[in-house]
């Protein structure tokens, strides 16, 4: 995708038969975007574009119509360009990423690219380990809640919760910063933050 934020990823599926539910993938990708920090008055800090590549290899069971889970384990690497803020918030302007993942998708949405009714739920989790290539024993997890549904014919509203939590700010990584709309919220040490949002789509 092109713009701000620009990514590319591609993946390797491939079912361990034709009728098994049980399956591999191997993806490989790239992320780049930008991040802003704000104060607790809502005044702009930072800013910095964090850059992301990653190689994961999984073994995944699908669920059905209903979604799928995965294991895996993950190698790439976090770079960080400032274009404002203090240069000393950061300790590190890059990052070994090494170590297991975890993650779980439930879908329920009638339709993938302007769902009208369902939901979706999906979850995830990273261990960082040493011998795997990562820079720090380090872990995170994600999760996010998604909800369609049809106000009238032509109205449709998609509610949006999503939520991080990470064991240490230092140690944050692309993948635990997220925005919505015009608002980027940044995880704080051990603790988890939320946001939620109301979009409307007109169909």
């Amino acid at each position: 995708m092109l713009g701000k934020d620009n990514g590319l990823r591609t993946e390797f599926y491939q079912p361990f038969a034709a009728d098994s539910n049980n399956f591999v993938a191997a993806s490989i990708g790239y992320h780049d975007r930008p991040y802003t920090l704000y104060t607790a008055n809502g005044d702009k800090s930072a800013q910095f574009r964090l850059a992301a590549a990653r190689a994961t290899v999984e073994y995944g069971r699908s669920l059905g119509n209903y979604g799928e889970v995965r294991l895996g384990v993950v190698s790439g690497y976090d770079r960080v360009e400032r274009d404002i803020g203090d240069p000393n918030f950061i300790d590190r302007t890059r990052q070994r990423i090494g170590g297991l993942t975890a993650s779980a998708v439930i879908d329920q949405f009638d339709n993938p690219r302007l769902p009208r009714d369902g939901f979706l739920v999906a979850a995830s989790a990273y261990k960082g380990v040493p011998a795997l290539g990562a820079s720090e024993a380090s872990h995170s997890a994600q999760l996010r809640l998604d909800k369609a549904f049809l106000w009238d014919k032509d109205t449709v509203f998609r509610a949006t919760l999503k939520g991080s939590s990470i064991s240490d700010l230092q140690d944050l990584k692309s993948d635990d910063a997220f925005s919505l709309g015009a608002f980027s919220i940044c995880p704080v040490t051990r603790t988890s933050n939320w946001l939620a949002t109301v979009p409307r789509c007109c169909g």
